[in-house]
């Protein structure tokens, strides 16, 4: 299988009668498909995965299909990472650090804010171990590392509920450089 891994998508809680030409149909939606086979699971009913023409056609999957309702049945719709490849390294050329977070904004939130500038594979919020409280800051990787230049062009010292956001490349802080020497 030589698909490149972001453009492999895993699909759950799909209908129990589903057909894999109506999967196939279901993500044409989003962009060109190259395979797309339903499969049943046990625990969670129907699943299906499917193999985009492009990371960009299964980015755009996610973010019209995921969680949008299909027969009655919330869908799920994220890339198919193989087990233990979640903790594959992130890419730290693809990522911003953000600062100047409110304390009430949520991990959902700031990828809402980020998806502006492009596709967001992940957003982070930093949390006390303790008390588990945001910290007013957090991290966000971008789909690729482009989109870096934009996010920090056009989000940094935008608005987000309320708060001005910081943002910068997150390899451009010198490591044990937490603490950061600005003023507010």
């Amino acid at each position: 299988s030589d698909v490149d891994p972001a453009c492999k998508l895993f699909v759950g809680s799909l209908p129990p009668d589903m057909a894999d030409d109506r999967f196939k149909e279901l993500l044409t939606q989003a962009g060109e498909v190259r395979s797309a086979v339903v499969f049943g699971t046990s625990a969670s009913g129907t699943a299906g995965r499917a193999a985009m023409a492009s990371a960009e056609g299964a980015q755009r999957a996610i973010e019209v299909l995921h969680d949008s309702y299909l027969m009655g049945k919330r869908i799920l719709v994220r890339l198919d990472r193989p087990p233990g490849e979640r903790a594959a390294r992130p890419n730290l050329e693809a990522m911003v650090f953000v600062g100047g977070i409110s304390f009430e904004t949520t991990s959902e939130r700031l990828r809402e804010h980020f998806a502006q500038v492009g596709p967001v594979v992940h957003a982070n919020i930093f949390t006390d171990r303790e008390t588990g409280r945001s910290r007013g800051a957090g991290k966000v990787e971008l789909a690729s590392p482009d989109l870096v230049g934009r996010a920090v062009e056009e989000l940094n010292g935008s608005e987000l509920d309320g708060r001005q956001l910081q943002v910068k490349p997150m390899e451009a802080r010198a490591p044990g450089d937490a603490r950061g020497a600005s003023g507010g």
